[in-house]
């Protein structure tokens, strides 16, 4: 993903200097790219906590407790759909009011 960022950078701004502003977009557009390719696919634990925003180790926290996002055995693998993760985090977010 770094590649991809410093080619993007590269492309857009040359050798000019680059503002914190301008490289902060440059790095969401290019993360929200990689997590709209991932998310119609299953996800483990670590990809899945990108997903969300959390640490993986919160996340096997959650899923022990049981308040985590509703998780999917493949084999031995623990995996995890987008629409369960955004659909638990709906639940999570409370409104600003």
């Amino acid at each position: 993903m770094l590649r991809v960022i410093l080619s993007q950078m590269d492309d857009t701004y040359g050798s000019a200097p680059v503002t914190v502003g301008e490289l902060r977009t440059l790095i969401l557009e290019v993360v929200r790219a990689e997590l709209a390719a991932i998310r119609g696919s299953v996800m483990d634990t670590g990809t899945a906590a990108i997903y969300v925003g959390l640490a993986k180790q919160t996340m096997y926290n959650h899923r022990s407790q049981g308040t985590g996002p509703t998780a999917h055995k493949h084999g031995r693998k623990t995996v995890y759909y987008a629409a369960d993760l955004d659909s638990w985090l709906a639940k999570r977010i409370a409104s600003a009011e």
